[in-house]
């Protein structure tokens, strides 16, 4: 019995030693898994991509990987934060969403530590 489900999609920042065991992984171990798309730097590892993953779409930038599969307009910015600071919860909020009139602020609950931060920037403005 074949699955009907679609496969998740996958985007790998960077695909140096490490993400090309990843890419291999998601290309034959996990096969409810494919990989979409990669970004690196280096454009030796954005060639093997395209000659190891015909349908991976390959990013010089995170940015533009970002971009390209979560549709952020351009005119929005994204912020990189080391994952690994609690404080970083409430100091974000407060630093960035305390220099606007109306502050608005986008989260995207995904864990225990996502659901950590949009409380903390309940506590400072307004969220979604």
């Amino acid at each position: 019995m074949t699955s009907t489900r679609k496969k998740l999609g996958i985007g790998l920042i960077g695909v140096g030693r490490l993400g090309r065991v990843y890419a291999r992984d998601l290309a034959t171990r996990i096969p409810e898994t494919r990989l979409v798309a990669a970004a690196d730097p280096d454009p030796a590892a954005r060639a093997w991509v395209a000659a190891e993953h015909e349908e991976a779409a390959g990013f010089a930038e995170t940015d533009e990987l970002l971009r390209g599969l979560m549709a952020i307009p351009a005119n929005y910015k994204i912020l990189y934060v080391h994952g690994g600071a609690s404080l970083q919860f409430s100091a974000l909020p407060l630093n960035l969403m305390g220099r606007v009139k109306k502050p608005r602020a986008h989260y995207f609950e995904t864990g225990n530590f996502a659901a950590r931060a949009i409380e903390e920037a309940l506590a400072t403005a307004h969220s979604h």
